[in-house]
């Protein structure tokens, strides 16, 4: 688990929690703050993205699936749990967004025991400029035929007045 290094007394605490849990201490991995480029490729060296549940990633997956890390989701109720799955959805990764918490723990167990069904979730971030996530000139000719649809219903179910003049 790779985690940004705050305050030392943090990483020492999720360290003991770790360790509490079953889990070797060492497997937290803490990364001080780091220059973009430097960040998106530390993203390479991880296999799968798991995303939080209450407060789902924003611009966190973005930088993931930028950098070719699958995301894994299960949205919520509110817009700050209901964000990595737009995103998801918008890399063509809807197999990654899962329904309920049981499901995305199983996917993410099935995931992380067939290195086959991993690769061809992250065969589709072999070139992610071409996905529409990446591709924002694509999306704002989308918007805007959306607006010009819109604009053209209202307009035609305005009634034209007749320009009657009332005698003097």
């Amino acid at each position: 688990l790779r985690l940004i290094e705050s305050l030392p007394s943090v990483s020492q605490n999720l360290r003991l929690i770790a360790q509490q849990a079953g889990i070797s201490p060492h497997r937290l991995v803490f990364t001080p703050r780091l220059p973009l480029a430097e960040y998106l490729a530390a993203y390479r060296l991880a296999d799968l993205f798991l995303d939080t549940f209450i407060y789902n990633a924003g611009a966190t997956a973005v930088h993931a699936l930028q950098a070719g890390l699958p995301v894994l989701t299960c949205p919520g109720e509110t817009f700050a749990s209901r964000m990595a799955a737009s995103i998801c959805a918008s890399a063509g990764l809807e197999q990654l967004i899962c329904p309920s918490w049981s499901s995305y723990k199983q996917l993410a167990v099935h995931l992380a025991q067939n290195p086959q069904a991993l690769a061809a979730v992250r065969a589709v971030l072999n070139n992610p400029a071409q996905l529409p996530l990446f591709q924002p000139q694509q999306w704002i000719c989308q918007l805007e035929s959306v607006y010009q649809a819109v604009w053209n219903n209202l307009h035609s179910q305005i009634p034209v007045k007749p320009n009657i003049q009332k005698p003097i």
